[in-house]
């Protein structure tokens, strides 16, 4: 029998979720609105790891109005 491994991979730190948070203040869509534009993002720039200021820099730039 064989045995599978997972290996978790965090790619959105603990303080970008926070700032996520205080931004969306848990609304589903503005959640996903930043992790998306986030993931993108860091896609762009290829980046292995969303932090905070990537976060910051999402809702400052494209999202708040």
């Amino acid at each position: 029998m064989s045995r599978t491994l997972f290996k978790v991979l965090y790619i959105i730190t603990a303080v970008a979720i926070e700032e996520i948070f205080k931004f969306s203040v848990g609304l589903a869509r503005l959640v996903n609105k930043v992790c998306t534009q986030s993931l993108i993002f860091g896609t762009q720039q290829e980046k292995r790891l969303i932090d905070d200021h990537i976060v910051k820099l999402i809702i400052q730039s494209e999202l708040s109005s």
